[in-house]
């Protein structure tokens, strides 16, 4: 096997020449600049390699979905409203989260930062619920008082 690498600024795509049928791939994000038709990396890409395969990145794909339906389902929308709000609440005051260390001790319970929302950054609403979740008991009781 032949590698030869392509760099286009920070980014690096590996090519690779097999002797047996040619077989090349990119993979990228939906971004024009990488899949565009006419400038992208790809299409620069497959003047010289005709047998150069693009796709979209499934994980890109998925996430571009679990976007639309995150802003489409009014629930959603809601859990965003508490997910930002409590984020918001407990980084912006040491006297708020600090009470809520405190009332966590007396609980007997862990807690966990609570983490934002990024619009850019893959499994942020993961974490942001992920971090509510592990922390509900003491946020339930900390809202009660």
């Amino acid at each position: 096997m032949h590698c030869s690498g392509y760099c286009a600024g920070n980014n690096s795509v590996l090519l690779q020449t097999w002797t047996g049928p040619a077989e090349v791939m990119l993979t990228s994000d939906g971004a024009t600049v990488m899949l565009g038709k006419h400038n992208g990396v790809a299409a620069l890409l497959k003047r010289q390699i005709p047998h150069l395969t693009e796709q979209h990145c499934v994980a890109h794909r998925e996430d571009l979905g679990i976007d639309d339906a995150w802003k489409n389902v009014p629930m959603m929308r809601d859990v965003e409203t508490l997910l930002r709000t409590v984020y918001s609440t407990f980084s912006r005051s040491t006297v708020k989260r600090g009470k809520m260390e405190d009332l966590a001790k007396i609980l007997d319970e862990d807690t966990v930062s609570f983490r934002p929302l990024n619009e850019v950054r893959w499994l942020s609403r993961h974490q942001a619920v992920n971090a509510v979740l592990r922390n509900y008991t003491v946020l339930e009781e900390y809202c009660k008082r």
